[in-house]
């Protein structure tokens, strides 16, 4: 019978591999390949976006009006550019599990059961936000990274897919070991054929928005700037759609399937009570605010990032070459508070020392999973381990912001009957890849199940079990 409608639990965003038109497999043994048809000794690199609220996108033609004298009508408008493409979703937040899909360099917390854990990084401001977006380069990383395996992580693509109207929804108990083909193939939907798939091809992140307040989640929202979009009424063994940006042509024949979900673990919800926030400025400037923040009370937070990108067009190409980032690019900073004891200072002290602001957001982990399963801890318990500092001084945040050097833009205060009285205040940093230890970061918790991560030698390879031939795994959970 034909479908009426498109309803909510028969949707799912799935974010693909970098770049957009790279293979979108990799074997046990951790080449990239072509596999689709092989699902049993290959990984799918298409991976969810867990806890989606809403999807949106949409094309816009850009059309130039050609007129001349002696008339009042166009002779023509033809589109010079390609329409654009946006793509914009938002979710709800549990961890970081989400930035790190999107390609965000974050630190995360590396379990050592039952709860505890040491850093990906040893310092959370020791790297890069944007690392990734900057890199074009097509070599493996040196982290361990078995789903983002190369040190690009711009350009990619994005997959909207529909199930059928009999089978409500994409989630299965299914956990992967990532080390073990999957002799039974547990995690392959038998439904996928039936699927409808929205594709979205060389798909480049625009801006990343994340927000909380009192009353409701914590959540974040996203959009993308793409070069094309596919439509397809399989989920399996169709044509990725990255194009050539000289031809806007289809790139290759690299396959894509839609994967079966996993359960990945962790909280399923952060809640406003879980937040807190630390300001502390280097030049001891608090005090000119006229507010006392040694003991406030957050009522909201919204964090702005935009790319700044810049289209690199030529002559000869049909569609721009690159989107790079543009730098710095500036996050923005804004909190609302109640207002409580007050200060003795001066406004002028402020502006005269102009300090920079170390601010700091934590949404506590609520609740402690272990990610090991006991078959695998005995599996891998004589492989090296990693021992340094804990991700966060007072313990593991499900997840952290850290704005590092930020400066002080403004400051309102609000009074009316029946509130108490508020202030709404805003704050700047900027991420620039020749700074280091300045910006913004990202850390926290991954809330996954999966318990395998890849060894990589000094040279960036991937570690081989001579024994097995599969990859050589140690007690990292992996995103």
């Amino acid at each position: 019978m034909q479908r009426l409608r498109v309803s909510y639990p028969n949707q799912a965003v799935f974010i693909g591999p970098s770049p957009a038109s790279g293979f979108h497999w990799m074997s046990y043994t951790g080449a990239l390949n072509n596999g689709y048809e092989d699902l049993v000794t290959n990984h799918n690199l298409l991976h969810i976006i867990n806890r989606v609220q809403s999807v949106s996108y949409g094309f816009q033609a850009v059309r130039t009006d050609v007129q001349q004298l002696d008339t009042r009508a166009n002779l023509s408008r033809p589109a010079l550019n390609s329409p654009s493409i946006t793509l914009e979703f938002d979710y709800l937040q549990a961890g970081i599990i989400n930035e790190l899909r999107l390609g965000l360099d974050c630190n995360y917390a590396r379990f050592e059961f039952p709860c505890s854990g040491n850093p990906y990084y040893s310092n959370n401001f020791s790297v890069n936000l944007l690392s990734g977006f900057m890199s074009r380069s097509l070599s493996f990383s040196s982290g361990n990274d078995p789903y983002m395996p190369l040190k690009v992580r711009d350009n990619r693509n994005i997959f909207v897919a529909v199930s059928p109207e009999e089978q409500p929804q994409f989630f299965k108990l299914y956990k992967e070991r990532l080390n073990e083909p999957d002799k039974s193939q547990p995690g392959v939907d038998r439904e996928v054929t039936g699927y409808s798939v929205m594709a979205f091809g060389n798909c480049y992140l625009e801006s990343y928005r994340t927000q909380a307040s009192v009353g409701d989640f914590p959540r974040a929202s996203v959009s993308f700037t793409c070069e094309n979009v596919g439509f397809s009424l399989s989920g399996s063994g169709i044509n990725i759609p990255a194009v050539n940006t000289q031809t806007r042509q289809i790139v290759n024949n690299n396959k894509f399937v839609i994967p079966q979900t996993r359960d990945e673990g962790g909280p399923f919800i952060l809640s406003p009570g879980d937040i807190t926030l630390d300001i502390v400025s280097s030049g001891d400037s608090l005090s000119g605010l006229g507010i006392n923040f040694r003991d406030i009370f957050i009522t909201n937070y919204v964090i702005d990032m935009s790319l700044n990108r810049e289209p690199l067009n030529a002559l000869g190409y049909k569609l721009p070459v690159d989107r790079h980032v543009n730098f710095p690019v500036f996050v923005g900073l804004n909190f609302g508070l109640v207002v409580n004891d007050s200060t003795s200072g001066q406004f002028i002290d402020l502006l005269n020392k102009d300090s920079g602001y170390n601010v700091t957001i934590k949404l506590r982990n609520p609740t402690c999973h272990s990610p090991f399963k006991t078959s695998v801890r005995e599996l891998m318990s004589d492989l090296p381990r990693h021992d340094g500092p804990v991700l966060s001084g007072e313990g593991l945040d499900a997840i952290r912001y850290d704005f590092k050097d930020a400066k002080f833009n403004g400051l309102n205060f609000s009074s009316a009957i029946g509130n108490n009285k508020s202030a709404n205040l805003s704050f700047t940093t900027e991420i620039n890849p020749d700074l280091v230890g300045k910006g913004f970061f990202i850390s926290g918790l991954l809330n996954i199940s999966k318990v395998a991560d890849y060894l990589i030698d000094d040279e960036g390879f991937f570690i081989i079990d001579e024994r097995t031939g599969v990859l050589v795994a140690n007690l990292v959970p992996t995103h």
